[in-house]
């Protein structure tokens, strides 16, 4: 009696367990975790009003990744297009590289000189020698046009730095892609299997060719004395036949 009251009392408390937990709360699912805040569409212009920063001889405003760039106009410089531009130079001689010094009025109503420097040259004197990005075939363009023209080594030689799939000294010939170095390499090694099959074919055709006579007489050697036939001997030249029926008939005479 007493195990069937136990059996009973857990019959009934199982059910109703089941009950209470399916009455519970739901699973609480943890908070993602914070966003970073989207740069990209952040315009850093509007921001605090930084546009109001850049002065009055700049063009625009131009938003970047955490940070805005005021646009000049006027050839003014500076972060904020507060630096009025200046004359570089009085007369000719001031600009190297047969350069020469011209007078420059902009639409704010500033008057400077700058020096107009030749092809092939810049620089606020005309000193930086360029003529390492030009292509004597082509000498009217830097890097054929389809590349920038750069300086190293303090300003002292000038290079050609390709764009748009362009390769050489001077950006003058087109880069081969992937599947034409591909294709061409597959070309070459196919090239040199088949050289070497008709190599391997030659040779192997030339050594029968020498060998094919000697293999024959040794395997008519060997069934003759398999079968029991000795060689039949060569028959004597003419000459020998009557050197002997001379020596015959010598002897008979004698």
């Amino acid at each position: 009696m007493a195990r069937a009251a136990t059996w009973v009392f857990f019959v009934l408390l199982i059910p109703t367990s089941v009950a209470k937990n399916n009455t519970s709360s739901p699973t609480s699912f943890p908070t993602p975790y914070p966003t970073r805040p989207d740069t990209k569409s952040q315009d850093y212009c509007k921001l605090n009003n930084n546009y109001e920063k850049c002065g009055i001889y700049s063009k625009s405003c131009k938003s970047l990744k955490g940070s805005f760039r005021c646009v000049c106009a006027c050839d003014y410089t500076g972060v904020f297009c507060t630096k009025k531009p200046n004359s570089t130079c009085s007369h000719d001689q001031d600009c190297h590289n047969n350069g020469e010094c011209k007078a420059k009025n902009t639409t704010c109503g500033n008057k400077y000189n700058t020096c107009h420097c030749k092809f092939g040259y810049n620089g606020k004197h005309c000193e930086n020698d360029l003529s390492g990005c030009i292509d004597p075939d082509d000498p009217e363009t830097f890097c054929h046009g389809h590349g920038k023209c750069r300086l190293f080594q303090k300003n002292t030689k000038a290079s050609c730095h390709c764009l748009h799939r362009r390769e050489g000294k001077y950006c003058e010939n087109k880069k081969k892609s992937q599947g034409a170095k591909q294709d061409s390499y597959s070309s070459t090694v196919t090239i040199v299997i088949v050289t070497i099959t008709i190599l391997t074919i030659v040779l192997g055709w030339l050594w029968i060719r020498q060998m094919f006579p000697t293999l024959m007489t040794r395997s008519a050697i060997e069934m003759n004395s398999q079968s029991g036939f000795e060689a039949v001997p060569e028959p004597m030249e003419d000459e020998d036949v009557l050197d002997g029926g001379s020596l015959e008939g010598d002897s008979s005479d004698k």
